[in-house]
């Protein structure tokens, strides 16, 4: 995401928290908000973002347990759970919500073959945790099954040149 798109976002996320409005919509922006405020590096904003966020999903579904459970999109709020958690610094919790993901049935609406968001969730913690050649494997696997393209081809390339520079670089320092 670009960190332009950062105003627009929290700009969002303020209006939906004063309405307590659409929680899909909550979602969406406080993801977007932390993941861009991960990228510069705020800590202090991005745990403030993630308390908020998870005290008003257990402020309207009584138990973050509950919300996580929903039958027909269980696998789309862990993702979204788990990738506050990864961006706030929580890669410990984010790991055991996606690794949830990896049972059950698909979410109602989703036409994919196979669980992406599992798959993204997974490549984030293998990058995070320097293992970027498994990450840019899954990111691969995402794109096959055509889910969010624009965002996941460009990104991928990015990552595999990386690798190639840092392989360059041992490379060189051997020579």
């Amino acid at each position: 995401f670009a960190l332009g798109a950062s105003r627009q976002y929290r700009k969002g996320y303020k209006l939906r928290m004063q309405s307590k409005g659409i929680w899909e919509a909550e979602q969406y922006f406080a993801d977007r908000l932390l993941q861009a405020d991960f990228e510069r590096h705020k800590k202090s904003r991005r745990e403030k973002l993630r308390k908020n966020f998870l005290d008003a999903l257990r402020n309207a579904h009584g138990y973050l347990d509950s919300y996580l459970a929903h039958p027909h999109e269980r696998k789309h709020r862990l993702f979204i759970v788990g990738r506050i958690l990864f961006y706030s610094g929580k890669a410990d919790e984010a790991r055991q919500l996606f690794e949830r993901m990896r049972t059950g049935k698909n979410c109602v609406n989703c036409h994919y073959n196979r669980c992406v968001e599992s798959l993204v969730g997974e490549a984030m913690l293998l990058e995070s945790e320097g293992h970027p050649e498994e990450a840019a494997a899954l990111y691969d696997e995402v794109i096959k099954e055509g889910f969010l393209c624009e965002r996941f081809i460009p990104y991928n390339k990015k990552l595999r040149n990386q690798i190639i520079k840092t392989a360059e670089g041992h490379h060189d320092r051997r020579n």
